[in-house]
């Protein structure tokens, strides 16, 4: 593995350490290394003594986290040092149980981007369906074009159709097949 200057290391021993020249071939030629700034002496070391230190990710106090093992939370505390090493945080879960967690079994929450100035948007309200322009009211009764009754609901996220009383299931025709074969669909008031 090449290493830069600047690069954080571990040796074969253990320690950590920055890398400050390199890389270089020995004396006679027969490996490269590196030196190597530990405990602030500089050290020569073969390439293959050397291994990278991982970049730790880092977080403050209130940052939203997704853990790998306890989910969503929040930082509550850190970073510290804790004995089982550096870059330990008290996160606090969605239920507000705390967990010792270290740095990297964490990643930030993505949050949702906000609407800007600018942004066109339509607001809907949850009874609603749009599919090619129009806005189908999923509370309301319809008629296709031989005057058969039917209803609109979305299954697992997919609109679908049920005719005669029947409410729309997961085996039911998509919207978008209903209204190619039997469209276009009427909204009917009873």
């Amino acid at each position: 593995m090449a290493f830069k200057a600047g690069d954080k290391v571990e040796t074969f021993s253990g320690k950590t350490g920055e890398v400050v020249y390199g890389p270089a071939w020995s004396t006679f030629g027969s490996y490269t290394g590196y030196v190597v700034k530990v405990d602030g002496e500089d050290v020569w070391y073969k390439a293959n003594e050397l291994s990278a230190v991982p970049e730790l990710p880092t977080f403050a106090v209130g940052d939203k986290v997704n853990h790998r093992t306890f989910g969503a939370g929040e930082i509550a505390f850190g970073p510290f040092e804790h004995h089982n090493g550096p870059a330990h945080y008290l996160i606090k879960d969605e239920v507000g149980k705390h967990a010792l967690v270290q740095a990297d079994a964490m990643e930030a929450a993505t949050t949702p981007e906000f609407i800007k100035v600018g942004d066109r948007v339509r607001v809907t309200d949850e009874d609603t369906y749009e599919y090619d322009g129009v806005t189908y009211d999923l509370s309301a009764k319809y008629r296709d074009k031989d005057g058969d009754r039917l209803k609109i609901k979305l299954v697992n996220g997919v609109a679908r159709v049920g005719w005669f009383g029947e409410e729309p299931n997961s085996s039911s025709y998509g919207l978008a097949y209903a209204i190619r074969q039997y469209g276009p669909l009427t909204r009917v008031h009873d």
